[in-house]
């Protein structure tokens, strides 16, 4: 059964949506209320603040900061929390305040695996004397700042810290806050920018933490800079660059090997220097959403076997944007922004439905495979979908 839950354009409320029936409701329990913004609403409150959703065992779970003040019409937030969005609407449950004892602490999507919400929080720990930039001579904070990666346990509310780059207080540092989380087995998966380096070591690559021992170490990847790392189930789609060579690899995060792709390779070449924006896999497929620069910025959705040998390419209409790939049930789902009018350009295109910016379409995998594209709307949705199968 395909659950939705989506936050509506016209009241900036969190719905519910049965697939099965159409019939979308508010996520609040409380009666008489008109969801339109009232703190103890939990569809709409506007207490806090928060990142992306994510959907486990039957709630929600988000990262976010809560209102501590409303002054001349500006809201003040402060503080990060790990917040429960009761399903039942019943409301919302602060399950910890995360604070690593810095000034303002922010984070990325939250990660749920075996029952741990994992984050990777950046955590100022001063803010420094305010120095002139030379070039603007706009003033500075020159602070020190650093990241945690943390997690949370659902079944006893313990939080645990499996790494921590947090330099000295005063001292100036400030590390580079990794590009994404992920989680395979019994490690966590994260990655630096290849432009990181302090403070003459090139620290740019991807890190693993063993769940099991603790032990955080920097995975031996091929290249000497890594770029457009891409996380799907256990495998990292990256690119490594050694002088002015540049390969693409899938790395095995079961296995710890990477396997070199030399005809993905030369498609990425043959595409004016196209790149991968993001890569999900059900297992036997890889789907990649592949874009490139050929005249004009173009993106297409690649499906490719589990060696990376293209089964299939379809071309979405100038102007169209993806995000969230996921796919479910044989289904590939996406939000597309932008218009989504039909756009073929004569190469078998997207038959997408009519719709409006931030919708959310699905299209069979099936059909893919055949390169016939039809894109079916499913819902409206603003800053987020977060969906999943409850069943």
């Amino acid at each position: 059964k395909y659950e939705a839950y989506r936050k509506s354009r016209e009241l900036n409320a969190l719905y519910y949506k049965d697939a099965e029936t159409g019939e979308e409701v508010p996520l609040c329990a409380r009666a008489n209320c008109l969801h339109n913004g009232d703190d103890f609403c939990p569809a709409s409150t506007g207490l806090y603040i928060t990142g992306e959703l994510r959907y486990y065992d039957g709630a929600l779970y988000a990262f976010g900061s809560k209102r501590i003040e409303q002054k001349e019409g500006f809201d003040y937030y402060e503080g990060y929390y790990l917040l429960r969005y009761e399903p039942d609407g019943t409301g919302i449950t602060e399950l910890t305040q995360f604070d690593f004892n810095g000034e303002d602490v922010y984070g990325t999507t939250p990660v749920i695996h075996r029952g741990y919400v994992f984050g990777v929080f950046q955590s100022v720990i001063d803010k420094g004397e305010r120095i002139e930039n030379p070039i603007t001579g706009d003033l500075m904070n020159h602070s020190t700042s650093g990241y945690v990666i943390a997690g949370y346990e659902l079944a006893t509310g313990k939080t645990v810290t499996l790494y921590s780059s947090l330099p000295q207080s005063g001292t100036g540092y400030n590390y580079t806050n990794p590009d994404f989380l992920t989680a395979s087995g019994d490690s966590l998966y994260y990655s630096i920018p290849s432009y990181a380096t302090w403070p003459n070591e090139n620290l740019g690559g991807v890190y693993s933490i063993d769940l099991r021992t603790g032990e955080h170490k920097k995975l031996a990847l091929d290249g000497e800079y890594i770029y457009h790392i891409c996380p799907a189930g256990d495998l990292l789609l990256y690119e490594g660059s050694t002088g002015s060579v540049s390969t693409w690899y899938l790395y095995d995060c079961k296995t710890g090997e990477s396997t070199a792709l030399e005809s993905y390779s030369n498609l990425m070449s043959a595409n004016d220097g196209g790149f991968a924006k993001q890569v999900v896999t059900d297992g036997t497929y890889i789907y990649v959403e592949h874009f490139h620069t050929d005249s004009k910025p173009i993106s297409e959705i690649e499906i490719y076997d589990m060696e990376m040998n293209l089964l299939s390419r379809t071309e979405y209409g100038e102007g169209l944007y993806l995000c969230d790939l996921m796919v479910q049930d044989g289904y590939l789902y996406t939000q597309v922004t932008g218009t989504t009018e039909l756009l073929n350009n004569g190469k078998g295109g997207w038959g997408v439905h009519s719709g409006e910016s931030h919708d959310l379409f699905r299209c069979s995998v099936d059909d893919l495979l055949r390169g016939k594209a039809d894109w079916a709307y499913v819902l409206t949705t603003t800053e987020q979908e977060v969906y999943g199968d409850a069943d």
